[in-house]
């Protein structure tokens, strides 16, 4: 599949699943889920991979809290099953990265994956509030 048909593909199950959904400037999908933005990668290069990935805000205070944060990070990473929380100069990533056999398959785990992201976001922050 080319770049057009994997958007096409994934566009239309988004909104058939109720989700707005469009293709952003770089060619990727974005959408909301529970008020948030994310995106689903569009990688014509290698259609087995599927990655969805949210960016948020996270002011780090001091080295001290950007420390605690890789660390609240490697730990949640290391719990969630193909969840990543990745530390941005100003903030957080969430991604969920699988393969699929074919590029249509990402459908039957649409919903965990989602779920997977909520949960990583939720308890980075309930675990950077911990003393």
């Amino acid at each position: 599949m080319d770049k057009t048909q994997l958007q096409a593909l994934y566009l239309d199950y988004l909104r058939a699943e109720g989700y707005q959904g469009e293709v952003d400037s770089d060619g990727d999908i974005e959408f909301k889920y529970q008020g948030y933005t994310f995106f689903i990668d569009v990688d014509s290069d290698d259609e087995q991979f599927f990655k969805v990935f949210g960016l948020f805000g996270w002011e780090f205070d001091d080295q001290a809290e950007k420390t605690k944060a890789y660390q609240v990070a490697n730990e949640l990473t290391k719990e969630y099953k193909v969840g990543k929380l990745i530390i941005r100069d100003k903030g957080i990533a969430v991604a969920t990265e699988i393969f699929t056999a074919k590029p249509e398959d990402f459908k039957t785990c649409f919903g965990r994956l989602m779920s997977i992201l909520g949960g990583l976001a939720q308890e980075f922050s309930e675990r950077m509030q911990q003393s």
